[in-house]
């Protein structure tokens, strides 16, 4: 929710699928003093996916990936780095145009289910820094 973060604070996530398992990652950063919040809010967020989401939200969702995924391709580097963590991921590299017609495939049914598998797991924090304000695991759940 935008009224637990403030100026200086960001949020993102990362998947690593694997063949019989996967593992979702969520990063943030944050003021020591808000870092608990900021938590809370974004398992809050993830927590109401497992209730739909409107096809309106799915296509914003999808067009900021595409951009995300377009955007870390735009240079030299983005586009060496990329083809070298997919080589190592999938065997060869993917072209933009390539993974956002796989974006373009994801349904509101499959943002259920992967709420529903993430949810199911229990947390695991690491901190970076002044972990003082750190939730315990079990008060994000």
């Amino acid at each position: 929710s935008e009224d637990v973060v403030s100026m200086g604070s960001s949020g993102i996530n990362a998947e690593y699928g694997y063949s019989d398992s996967g593992l979702f990652g969520l990063s943030v950063s944050g003021h020591a003093e808000e870092i608990g919040g900021l938590l809370k809010s974004s398992v809050g967020v993830i927590a109401g996916l497992l209730n739909g989401i409107s096809d309106e939200e799915l296509q914003r969702a999808k067009n900021k990936f595409k951009l995300e995924l377009i955007l870390e391709r735009d240079s030299v580097g983005g586009m060496l780095r990329h083809a070298g963590i997919e080589s190592l991921g999938a065997g060869s590299p993917s072209t933009a145009s390539q993974l956002c017609a796989v974006v373009d495939t994801l349904t509101s049914e499959d943002v259920v289910s992967m709420a529903k598998y993430v949810s199911k797991t229990s947390p695991i924090l690491v901190s970076h820094g002044n972990g003082e304000h750190m939730p315990h695991p079990s008060d994000l759940q």
